[in-house]
């Protein structure tokens, strides 16, 4: 340990109860007031570091990530104790073996050319949902995207081609029932009031919920035996899916942003091209801009937690042993100095290398080994979705409602409202401009 090394001083726990009221604006009221790295004390045990310190989160998360570990909290004892022990909850050389054959599971988490059919089969399912909703007016397209990102990560991560029916049905409930109830208990205001008023009596305030959704683990269970393979299945499911809803979300409200993906995708059929390779679909930059930035916005991972099992020194920064340090990739990326105007959704700031994007990099899927081995694969999923569903229909956000926005309560994924007014307009009838 160098000698000019020091830890930062903590401040009061109390200057933490924004969070309470609504995480996201907690955060950023804190790093406001305190600056990009916050400690926050925590009587007879080391503190709680926030920072969007954009290079000190990287080199914590790369260069130190050996002296970081996952904390076993709320969201990896659920895991643990539901699914047993899989990726999210292990640690060492038991993660690495894990995570290998998570991999080899989706095929190295990217689509390649020979399941391009098994795509298309997926994405006609989603188009003909598309079509029956359009014309009824206001309606839901969050159970249309999920069910789309449910097939297709039936058939890429377990092997089943499981058509639409009774079983598919009973396994969508079952993930809905698991993804809603662990968000309950992993609920960030829910446990802050927990750990600060109940500390004794967390256990069995959490213990009905858990009792109530193991049935829905249960299923999942009998379906796919292998704990990996479930941990991915909802992962699959649930992080495409997630970037849908916000994106159309977002597009609803800007029918220019609309009609530029539109243009972009009114020549490539995707569903009945039998020779669309994945680059055709990667090639549509527009389309990929759109979900990047909607990733950005509204990133899936609401932090990132670690442990620090041994003193890390960065620069003249001691970071303790025993503390904890959570990243919240919504404050990186609302971060003025890394992203020009970051509260405005600007798709062309993933097209446009003249925007001057000042080194930001997305960390919506986390950073570092324990990042999302699935980050590309969920790109894929939602870039062709969004293009079905765009080539299909136009689709509107209702007059008078209030934009969606972000709390920050949930680990992870929370999703945005998805009611839309659609028309059905293929943009394969519109007149050829000259």
């Amino acid at each position: 340990m160098t000698h000019h090394a020091k830890p930062l001083g903590a401040v009061h726990w109390r200057h933490a109860a924004p969070i309470f009221r609504h995480p996201y604006r907690g955060y950023e009221r804190l790093h406001a007031r305190f600056g990009p790295t916050v400690a926050i004390d925590r009587p007879g045990r080391k503190p709680l570091i926030f920072t969007m310190d954009e290079e000190l989160a990287a080199r914590l998360l790369t260069t130190h990530q050996d002296a970081l570990v996952r904390p076993q909290n709320i969201v990896t004892g659920i895991f643990r104790n539901l699914v047993g022990d899989g990726i999210v909850s292990a640690e060492g050389e038991q993660w690495e073996g894990r995570r290998r054959r998570g991999n080899q599971r989706i095929r190295g988490a990217t689509l390649e050319d020979d399941q391009v059919e098994l795509l298309r089969v997926c994405l006609g399912e989603l188009r003909d949902d598309i079509r029956g909703l359009a014309g009824r007016g206001l309606v839901d397209l969050l159970p249309a995207i999920e069910r789309f990102t449910l097939s297709a990560s039936i058939r890429l991560v377990c092997g089943v081609t499981l058509d639409r029916g009774p079983e598919f049905e009973s396994i969508y409930e079952a993930v809905q029932k698991v993804m809603f109830g662990t968000q309950r208990i992993a609920d960030v205001r829910r446990q802050m009031f927990l750990y600060s008023v109940l500390p004794r009596s967390r256990r069995l305030v959490d213990g009905p919920q858990r009792r109530a959704i193991k049935p829905s683990f249960d299923r999942l269970a009998a379906f796919e035996p292998d704990s990996e393979a479930r941990e991915l299945l909802i992962a699959t499911y649930e992080n495409p899916s997630t970037a849908l809803s916000w994106t159309l979300s977002l597009l609803g409200a800007r029918p220019a942003e609309l009609a530029k993906i539109r243009a972009e995708v009114e020549a490539l059929d995707i569903v009945d091209n039998p020779d669309l390779a994945i680059s055709d679909i990667e090639s549509l930059s527009r389309t990929g801009a759109a979900i990047r930035e909607t990733l950005r916005l509204r990133p899936p991972i609401a932090y990132l937690s670690r442990r620090v099992i041994e003193d890390i020194e960065v620069d003249d920064l001691l970071i303790e042993r025993g503390s904890h340090v959570l990243v919240v990739p919504y404050c990186l990326h609302h971060n003025p100095e890394r992203w020009p105007e970051p509260d405005r959704y600007m798709p062309e700031r993933f097209v446009d290398d003249s925007l001057g994007l000042r080194g930001g990099r997305l960390w919506s899927f986390g950073v570092g080994a324990r990042a999302c081995p699935g980050t590309r694969l969920a790109l894929q999923l939602a870039t062709a979705a969004l293009a079905v569903i765009a080539r299909e229909v136009r689709w509107t956000q209702p007059a008078g409602r209030a934009p969606a926005v972000p709390t920050g309560r949930f680990p992870w994924n929370e999703k945005s409202p998805c009611w839309q007014t659609l028309t059905l307009d293929p943009v394969a009838a519109e007149p050829q401009v000259a």
